[in-house]
């Protein structure tokens, strides 16, 4: 996998660490921040799709790359174009629990994978990078 896209309010919904903050633009920037890190860690290139209240798409250039939609466009649609448009399909995975978004993403050639799978694929990386500082530790300086 070299690009993962979420599918940003539906994983924000389906993550008890997310759904619990207390507005919704504190979970989306949590979520923004979990990406960027995920990214730094792993190489991976990470764009987070959420539905927008605008009438023009907006999109946040860095880490990770950051699209509001349309107001008229569904980040589902969204996504799907992204998918549809890639010059390898392989290499994208999105981030979704919607099963006919799964299976449409999956047809196209892409792969998908649910928010729970992906929550313990943060939780490796996480893990990984506590392993590295612990056995770098010394080598760190403040």
């Amino acid at each position: 996998m070299r690009e993962l896209i979420v599918d940003g309010y539906n994983v924000v919904h389906s993550l008890p660490c997310l759904k619990k903050s207390q507005t919704l633009e504190l979970a989306r920037d949590r979520l923004i921040e979990i990406l960027r890190g995920y990214a730094d860690s792993s190489g991976v290139s990470v764009t987070v799709v959420f539905d927008g209240a605008k009438d023009s798409e907006s999109v946040l250039q860095g880490t990770p790359k950051v699209i509001f939609t349309k107001s008229s466009q569904s980040a589902d649609s969204c996504i799907e174009q992204i998918v549809h448009s890639a010059i390898n399909r392989a290499d994208i995975c999105v981030v979704t629990n919607d099963s006919l978004h799964q299976q449409l993403v999956f047809g196209m050639g892409g792969f998908y994978m649910s928010t729970k799978a992906f929550a313990d694929e943060i939780e490796n990386k996480v893990g990984e990078l506590n392993e590295w500082i612990t056995k770098h530790r010394e080598g760190l300086s403040d």
